[in-house]
């Protein structure tokens, strides 16, 4: 899990007396089985749990929601980890367009993470609840 690698690499940097670089987190809206095979093509590691979650029941109508939501539930318990831990290592975004397909999913996913990145994770999860509950 990316929190493993925060963790070491924080540990590294600290014994080396050095100050960690902003690490990325990537995120990118899907919008269905192709999207995941491009994932794949391109080596990304999702976990099967999430696959099943984004495009639930072989259908993807919702899958650019799913999609959201689970990047929101990452980045929030990838926050919750570096401040419970002290970890030092700073965390910063990213949102992808994977296709022209999915430009709006991923214009939405820009503005939910604007308003999730000064959050906590609490914060996180209420936004992910009305993000559920209106779509």
């Amino acid at each position: 899990m990316i929190t493993d690698l925060l963790r070491e690499y924080g540990k590294q940097c600290e014994s080396a007396g050095l100050k960690p670089a902003t690490v990325i987190l990537s995120f990118a809206p899907l919008k269905g089985s192709a999207d995941l095979n491009l994932l794949d093509f391109l080596g990304v590691d999702l976990p099967e749990k999430a696959r099943d979650y984004i495009i639930e029941g072989g259908d993807a109508s919702e899958a650019p929601i799913r999609s959201l939501l689970n990047a929101l539930r990452v980045y929030g318990k990838v926050l919750r980890t570096v401040e419970e831990e002290s970890i030092s290592v700073p965390i910063g975004v990213n949102i992808e367009q994977l296709t022209k397909s999915n430009f709006s999913s991923s214009i939405r996913m820009i503005a939910e993470f604007e308003r999730a990145i000064d959050s906590d994770n609490k914060e996180i999860a209420e936004q992910a609840n009305k993000i559920k509950n209106v779509s």
